[in-house]
């Protein structure tokens, strides 16, 4: 599941701000 979600989010990584952008990582890095 994890790597759905990781998959996901970096799926649309390019159109995000910035913020949101390391938001998303830092989601992802901490998601159990």
């Amino acid at each position: 599941m994890i790597s759905s979600i990781a998959e996901l989010i970096s799926d649309r990584i390019g159109a995000m701000p910035a913020g949101e952008r390391r938001a998303a990582q830092t989601l992802i890095a901490n998601y159990p």
